[in-house]
């Protein structure tokens, strides 16, 4: 009988532990380039990002299991320079579903240009959000913050700073390592200017635009879809005005090009008037990706 409770005390604390947790992240990773690349390394690599990111906890709230997060990373492997050294790309979805709905959106999509890390399979990865061990935790430890944050903020406006913040304490760990993508002189669009778009008290209305877009526009749309692309239309203008007194800026065009098929999607049986009014907006917003945009013009 002794044994029993045990065991039951076991199966209660592991799948407390389970249904905790708040992401369900699905890793890719691969190396079209390199041939020669032991794919054992690779599967490892890929199950203890996948393990590390969907078992360890990242929140004090409570999840459902059908509440985790869904994200989809993508990790492209374009080099090797040692055998325990592995560079190349790392791609960060962030999907969300839609109220009253089968539809699910992606609030974030971003690449991030310096995934630069060393591995070995016989090292587990250790998990820690207060003391740099290595580039992969860390790296990992910032994105899963950063979807944290996007997610939360789509929900409740401003409701994801507080993870912006831990992810900024990541960052500020991280930035005597001597990798790169930490700094702001690593580059103009890495991870380090994602987030300070985020943090930045100036560009305040980045949350009010995810919270606007999703929570007011998308969910309500299957009440009243017109209503709906009037919010998203306000939306874009905002992230207009933002872009064009702050050009540095990054989020602005993430965000557009994140929602791309999307907005084509939504405005193809939109008004003239709202149709023309999107491609005013969007012109200044995403110029180069217009030949997509067009197709709102194209008769259903």
């Amino acid at each position: 009988m002794t044994n029993v409770i045990v065991l039951a005390i076991s199966l209660f604390w592991i799948f407390g532990q389970i249904k905790a947790q708040e992401l369900q992240c699905q890793v890719t990773i691969q190396a079209p380039r390199l041939q020669s690349l032991d794919r054992s390394i690779l599967e490892q690599l890929k199950q203890a990002i996948t393990q590390y990111l969907n078992q360890n906890k990242w929140t004090n709230d409570h999840f459902e299991p059908h509440e985790r997060i869904r994200c989809n990373i993508t990790i492209i492997i374009q080099t090797n320079p040692s055998v325990d050294r592995f560079e190349g790309t790392m791609q960060i979805q962030v999907i969300r579903p839609v109220y009253a709905s089968t539809y699910e959106t992606v609030i974030f999509n971003y690449i991030d240009k310096d995934f630069k890390i060393n591995y070995n399979p016989m090292q587990p990865l250790q998990f820690s959000t207060t003391t740099y061990i290595d580039n992969l935790t860390s790296i990992l430890n910032f994105w899963a913050y950063m979807i944290l944050g996007f997610d939360y903020d789509s929900f409740g406006k401003g409701s994801g700073i507080p993870y912006f913040r831990k992810a900024q304490e990541i960052l500020n760990l991280a930035q005597e390592s001597g990798e790169s993508g930490w700094k702001a002189l690593d580059g103009t669009n890495n991870r380090y200017w994602v987030l300070e778009n985020m943090l930045n008290g100036s560009y305040q209305v980045l949350h009010q635009v995810y919270y606007d877009y999703h929570r007011k526009a998308l969910d309500h749309m299957y009440q009243d879809v017109d209503q709906g692309r009037e919010i998203v239309l306000q939306c874009l203008d905002q992230l207009r005005k933002l872009f064009q007194s702050n050009p540095n800026t990054i989020m602005p065009r993430i965000f557009v090009r994140t929602k791309t098929q999307e907005l084509v999607q939504m405005f193809r049986n939109a008004t003239d008037l709202q149709k023309q009014r999107f491609l005013q907006i969007i012109r200044q917003l995403d110029p180069a990706n217009m030949r997509y945009y067009n197709q709102i013009k194209e008769r259903q």
